[in-house]
């Protein structure tokens, strides 16, 4: 058993770079996406929506707002609705920019006061030359809360505080997944078991908590799925 985990992790590592969000989610588009751009003397209001990235630089400091509609997901159901927030490497060559992500009630509607509307912070991410990442967020219960309260769409904020000439390559999607795979060792239901894509595909779902990866059927998403999932690794089960 430990020996086949060990090896199990060495795969993961090699894995690790192209995990993602592997379970065919439905991805869901933003009604409304922009920049709101505070111009100096900066004064923590926005002046107009004409930015371009997420930025803090000498002349410019701008906020990415995406907002998201709760009547699309409702329409699509699911099991899991997540929000999947990506980096990329950006130039010019600096320390990394970390990139804080909020959530907020929103109307689909793009308004300077998006940007400053009271809202909850889910994470930070960072993006740099080298530097590429995942920040995996449920976001099931917001949702439901938003709607209860009248709101119509799910607002996503991206800020820095990170002085820097460059853009943060950051953006966010909205996953709603509908359905597992019929077989958790072809985890990203391509026909071929117990590969390292399926790997990094389970990884990916057990860290955030889709209930895809309660391989013990428990009700819950823990460590116990973990184990379970790497000792049957290999025997063969979607032969069966």
């Amino acid at each position: 058993m430990q020996r086949r985990i060990a090896a199990i992790m060495t795969l993961i590592a090699a894995a690790a770079a192209s995990a993602g969000a592997w379970d065919y989610p439905a991805v869901i588009s933003p009604d409304v996406s922009f920049y709101a751009r505070d111009l100096p003397p900066f004064d923590g209001v926005p002046d107009d929506l004409q930015g371009n990235c997420v930025r803090r630089s000498s002349t410019v400091r701008s906020v990415g707002c995406y907002e998201y509609p709760i009547e699309r997901l409702e329409e699509i159901g699911g099991i899991f609705v997540d929000l999947d927030v990506n980096s990329r490497q950006h130039t010019p060559l600096n320390d990394p920019v970390w990139v804080t992500v909020e959530i907020y009630p929103a109307d689909g509607i793009a308004s300077l006061d998006d940007a400053t509307t009271p809202g909850e912070e889910v994470g930070m991410l960072a993006t740099a030359l080298w530097l590429t990442g995942k920040l995996y967020v449920d976001v099931a219960p917001a949702i439901a809360a938003y709607h209860a309260a009248g709101y119509t769409h799910l607002g996503v904020r991206l800020t820095t505080n990170v002085e820097s000439e460059s853009c943060a390559g950051v953006w966010p999607e909205l996953r709603v997944t509908w359905d597992c795979p019929w077989c958790v060792y072809d985890y990203n239901r391509d026909g071929q078991w117990e590969t390292i894509e399926d790997i990094a595909a389970f990884i990916a779902d057990w860290t955030r908590g889709n209930p895809c990866a309660d391989v013990d059927r428990s009700g819950n998403v823990d460590f116990a799925d973990y184990e379970d999932w790497l000792d049957q690794f290999g025997a063969q089960h979607c032969l069966w």
